[in-house]
């Protein structure tokens, strides 16, 4: 049992004590290849409900559960009469070897943690990184990237980069000389405007023909390099 306790996949693995011991010895009568199958059902019933620890209620509950097979061979051990032992000479178990196949398979669909989220100030640097990619001054990235990251420290890097790049569009000091132009008269604007390049042709075919004029950063290189 000290050697087959060091195998558990739990997240709230507990210790081997006298209580478990016995309650395994009194379920298996020391039937190793029972032993070891109850140990292994104890576990995947352990995950399955979320308990994540093997407790002797958990053994019991198993055993009535998974091992109705057997119950009468071992309850032949337990008596101690060699006439009852001597009809169950061969404990053969193909039901719950082919139970233990169906419920390890069913491990797959069971729902894994998330895996943690990097430390913030891991992501901050991270996130100025990128916005310095994006030949944003580091005086400026730095305090930046810590304000996104206090005001949605949940969402990913990508949409973080997207509010940075909406902020600073929207702080963008107006150029001189611009006036609002109808959005019926921006065909006749400079070829150098955007609402120019945006009214040259179809409206679903805008974001190809900036990405074409090289106005359109390609975030991409930027996060793989992180």
């Amino acid at each position: 049992m000290k050697r087959l306790w060091k195998y558990q996949w739990l997240r709230n693995a507990v210790p081997l004590d006298d209580e478990l011991e016995a309650t395994m010895y009194d379920l298996t009568q020391g039937v190793m290849d029972i032993v070891i199958k109850l140990f292994a059902l104890a576990q995947i019933r352990a995950i399955v409900t979320g308990v994540e620890c093997i407790k002797p209620l958990l053994l019991r509950r198993v055993f009535e559960d998974e091992f109705k097979p057997v119950h009468p061979m071992l309850a032949a051990l337990r008596s101690g009469r060699p006439e009852l032992i001597a009809k169950y000479d061969d404990l053969l178990m193909p039901e719950i070897e082919g139970r233990l196949l169906t419920l390890t398979r069913s491990l797959d669909s069971v729902p894994q943690p998330k895996p943690p989220a990097p430390p913030a100030d891991d992501k901050a640097k991270r996130l100025a990184a990128l916005l310095e990619g994006m030949e944003i001054p580091r005086d400026i990235a730095i305090p930046m990237a810590d304000e996104l990251l206090a005001e949605n420290p949940d969402i990913p890097l990508a949409a973080l980069i997207h509010k940075a790049t909406a902020y600073l569009a929207q702080d963008a000091p107006k150029r001189p000389g611009i006036s609002r132009v109808k959005r019926t008269e921006w065909g006749c604007l400079s070829e150098e405007d955007l609402r120019r390049r945006y009214a040259d042709g179809p409206e679903s075919e805008a974001y190809d023909r900036f990405k074409q004029a090289g106005l359109i950063l390609d975030l991409r290189p930027l996060l793989r390099a992180s």
